[in-house]
């Protein structure tokens, strides 16, 4: 006996999508739709009339099949059998769209609902708001949350949270939270999903302070925070930096539920972020005691922990025991890898680099510019240029720090050239130079080039609309301590207060040592005035004046300057005596005359370095 149209209840609908989509199905819902699938081609070969119920009952079964296709057939074959299409079986067929992934078709149907006159009721905008929501269309969907205060029926709570969803995925956490605020004005309770839809929001714009009452408030209401809602809220905190929040809130009582490995993570990348390594490694402990498996995301924020310090000889026993776990590193893991590598062990963090490329992950720029930043540290400029040179090939987005951290190298490694160059290449790639780009060009070429480009570099800098900071004052001062221009170097020092920055121990050190090497003892000794003045003396400063005032055999001024050592408990060392025994040659100082280091009475008393 052929089952009638009615009787097939829920079966029908080939569902959409990939295997995937059928292994998430039960196997009651796939064989009920092979079944419907066969019985509804019979029915239209054998031309059985369907009744409006049959219709509504398999559009149903397709919504949960997640078919929209078949429902859509179904729905256009409604003339045909000479009934009415409703608005339920719009719905129906709009939520299989939705269920189904294709936004565009569940809009569709909202838009051909006036055209062949049905009514739209809440479920129909509800539907559609959430369509605009996943389609990332927050004001469209604000307009047809407007839209139903002109219709004879209220919007209801999955109105506001389908609306809500659709600020929070745009980063709109005032308007989501101000929808919130206003469901109590229209009688209506905001349910875990209300709250928890503000909180997400809160999360992309870091709006910690907010998510924080935003879950008081639900504490107010006796609704139960779920752990999604406790997830969102430990990642707003991470995101703004306020990891000892982000501890509260997982260690917080009052919310009574059990954290899951999100809720670690989240708490781990916060304390990580805040550069509490030790505690991410608690973090941990206690995650382990929990019963919880450490996943990738877990051993990504450990291995970020130890990147700081330099830990290295933990990262590679994270990776042992990630082999061990069978957790497999992504990209991230590598990256933070090669960071954490990068202080004293390059070789290790180009292994690593090379070793994450041999397991079938591509290198992004975060990771090569990891891999440069190691070759940066250990000056090795000729692979640090290499890495580059591959970025370039590979047409990756060669950005600002790639260059940047490939130019230091080639300073720290003295090779000039090759770094004016870089900066220059930067423009034919429409990478925007910073000021750490000029600085480190303008130190390589001021210590190992002419001094002149230095000063060149250093005053293109506001035409290139790079604004140069302290340390390009202070490169451009030491390019003119190399060749002894102490007045070009008093003319840069004083226009730190033009700038309106304040001179920092390195810019009246190297002003004094040109004062120095052009034995213009006189000046190095007014500036270290200055130095003593504005409480920036130090052994460096201090023996830089000392070989001024050596160069200008000035052995009793040398000596009150290392009296004023004393006195300010400014350490001298072997480096500061060298200098006043120097000043005493100088000075050709007899034996008959006071020994100027012997004692610090013997060398006055008087503060005075005239």
């Amino acid at each position: 006996m052929q089952p009638t149209a009615a009787a097939l209840g829920s079966a029908a609908g080939r569902p959409s999508g990939g295997s995937g989509d059928l292994e998430r199905r039960s196997p009651m819902t796939i064989s009920s739709w092979i079944v419907a699938c066969g019985c509804l081609d019979d029915f239209s070969t054998k031309h059985v009339p369907l009744s409006i119920f049959d219709i509504g009952a398999v559009i149903s079964s397709c919504e949960k099949a997640h078919s929209w296709q078949v429902a859509f057939r179904v729905l256009a074959s409604v003339p045909n059998e000479r009934l009415d299409v409703n608005v339920v079986m719009l719905n129906s067929s709009a939520s299989a769209a939705m269920k189904g992934r294709d936004w565009q078709a569940a809009l569709s149907l909202f838009g051909r609902m006036p055209i062949i006159r049905v009514d739209r009721d809440v479920i129909s905008f509800n539907a559609t708001i959430s369509a605009h929501d996943k389609e990332g269309q927050w004001r469209s969907a604000l307009y047809l949350f407007s839209d139903i205060q002109g219709t004879s029926f209220a919007a209801d709570a999955i109105s506001f949270n389908a609306t809500m969803s659709a600020c929070a995925r745009s980063g709109l956490w005032q308007l989501a939270h101000h929808l919130l605020s206003d469901m109590p004005r229209v009688r209506l309770a905001a349910t875990v999903v209300s709250f928890s839809t503000v909180v997400s929001a809160c999360e992309s714009s870091g709006q910690w302070q907010m998510a924080l009452h935003v879950i008081s408030a639900m504490q107010r209401a006796a609704i139960l925070c779920n752990v999604i809602t406790l997830n969102s809220a430990i990642s707003t905190c991470e995101k703004a930096g306020q990891w000892q929040v982000a501890l509260d809130l997982l260690h917080s009582s009052t919310l009574k539920m059990s954290a899951n490995v999100i809720t670690f993570n989240a708490a781990m990348s916060a304390c990580q972020k805040g550069g509490q390594w030790q505690l991410v490694f608690q973090l941990l402990t206690a995650m382990l005691r929990a019963g919880l498996a450490a996943d990738v995301v877990t051993f990504s924020a450990l291995i970020s922990a130890c990147e700081p310090c330099g830990l290295w000889e933990q990262v590679l026993l994270l990776h042992a025991e990630m082999a061990r776990s069978q957790v497999v590193p992504n990209r991230i893991t590598y990256s933070a890898s090669i960071s954490a590598c990068r202080a004293g062990k390059w070789q290790l963090a180009l292994d690593l680099f090379v070793t994450m490329q041999a397991r079938g992950l591509e290198a992004d720029v975060i990771s090569f510019n990891a891999a440069i930043s190691a070759c940066e540290e250990a000056a090795q400029w000729q692979l640090a240029h290499h890495l580059l040179s591959d970025m370039r090939t590979a047409r990756m987005a060669v950005n600002v720090i790639s260059f940047n951290t490939t130019i230091s190298a080639c300073e720290k490694a003295g090779n000039w050239r090759l770094a004016l160059q870089l900066l220059s290449e930067m423009d034919d790639f429409r990478v925007r130079h910073d000021e750490i780009s000029f600085n480190a060009t303008i130190t390589a070429v001021a210590k190992h080039g002419p001094w002149e480009m230095a000063l060149q570099l250093f005053q293109s800098m506001p035409s290139a609309r790079v604004l140069p900071d302290i340390i390009s004052f202070n490169a451009a001062i030491s390019a003119c301590e190399k060749k002894g221009f102490w007045q070009l170097a008093m003319m840069i020092l004083s226009g730190l207060a033009t700038a309106q920055m304040q001179p920092t121990a390195t810019s009246y050190g190297s002003a004094i040592s040109a004062c120095e090497k052009s034995s213009d003892w006189q000046a190095a000794l007014e500036i270290h005035r200055t130095i003593f003045h504005d409480r920036l003396a130090n052994a460096i400063t201090c023996n830089s004046a000392l070989f001024a005032l050596a160069r200008g055999s000035q052995w009793l001024r040398a000596g009150f300057l290392l009296s004023k050592m004393r006195e300010s408990r400014i350490p001298a060392d072997v480096v500061s005596y060298s200098a006043g025994i120097s000043a005493c040659e100088q000075g050709d100082v007899t034996a008959t005359q006071p020994a100027p280091f012997g004692s610090v009475r013997c060398l006055g008393t008087g503060s005075s370095l005239k």
